[in-house]
C-alpha cells in the first residue's frame, strides 16, 4: 500500500476508471461533496463498490468535541487573558474555578491551568509569552474541532451528500452505526456502486 498525503479528494491525480473500489472512514465528509463525488466517480471503474463511514453529528465524539470547544473558549477568553496578563492571582483563581466546575473532567484544561499558574508570578513580558504560547499550542486542536463540527453529518447534511452521490452511484439506504453498549449513534455508513451509465 502506498500512502499519498496532501492530495485533495476534489482533484485526484489518477487516471479515469483506475480503481476497483473506494473506502473512506471519517474522511469523505471533510471534502466538498459537489466536487469530490464526481472526482471519486471518475477514478472508479463502472460497478465499483463505494463504502463511506462519516461522523454522525449526535455521536459522543461530537459531544466531547463541543465540550472541549466550549472549555477552550472559556480558557482563552478575555477574562482569563486579563487575569494572566495582569498577574492577577485571585482573578485567575476565580476563572480557573469556574472553568473546572464546568469542564473539570477535561484533562487538557486541567493541564493548561497547571502550566499557566506559575507564570502569574513572572514579569509582564513572560506572562504575555506564556499566554501566546498557550494560544499557539491549542490552535491546531481548536481548528480540528471546528472542522469536525462543520463536517459531521446532520440529517440535512446527510441528505445533501446522498443527493450529490446519487448522481454517480447507486446507493443503498444509509445505516446508522451505533455503540454496542449504549445504542447511541457514532457514524453513518453510506454504501453503493458506481453507476454503469
Amino acid at each position: 500500500m502506498t500512502i499519498l498525503s496532501g492530495i485533495a479528494m476534489e482533484e485526484l491525480p489518477f487516471a479515469a476508471a483506475s480503481f476497483g473500489a473506494a473506502v473512506s472512514q471519517f474522511g469523505y465528509e471533510y471534502g466538498d461533496p459537489e466536487r469530490a463525488a464526481p472526482e471519486l466517480a471518475r477514478v472508479l471503474s463502472r460497478g465499483a463498490p463505494l463504502s463511506l463511514v462519516a461522523h454522525h453529528s449526535d455521536s459522543s465524539i461530537l459531544a466531547k468535541s463541543r465540550s472541549r470547544m466550549q472549555a477552550q473558549a472559556l480558557l482563552l477568553g478575555e477574562a482569563m487573558r486579563a487575569a494572566v496578563l495582569a498577574g492577577d492571582v485571585a482573578g485567575f483563581g476565580t476563572q480557573a474555578a469556574n472553568l473546572q466546575a464546568a469542564h473539570g473532567d477535561d484533562p487538557l484544561i486541567s493541564e493548561c491551568l497547571r502550566l499557566l499558574r506559575p507564570h502569574l508570578y513572572r514579569g509582564e513580558m513572560q506572562r504575555l509569552q506564556a499566554w501566546n504560547a498557550l494560544g499557539n499550542a491549542l490552535s491546531l486542536g481548536i481548528e480540528i474541532n471546528r472542522q469536525l463540527e462543520r463536517s459531521s453529518l446532520t440529517p440535512q447534511r446527510l441528505e445533501r451528500h446522498l443527493s450529490i452521490l446519487s448522481g454517480y452511484f447507486s446507493l443503498a439506504q444509509p445505516a446508522v452505526i451505533t455503540r454496542n453498549d449504549t445504542g447511541e449513534p457514532v457514524a453513518y455508513r453510506i454504501e453503493g456502486v458506481r453507476k454503469i451509465c
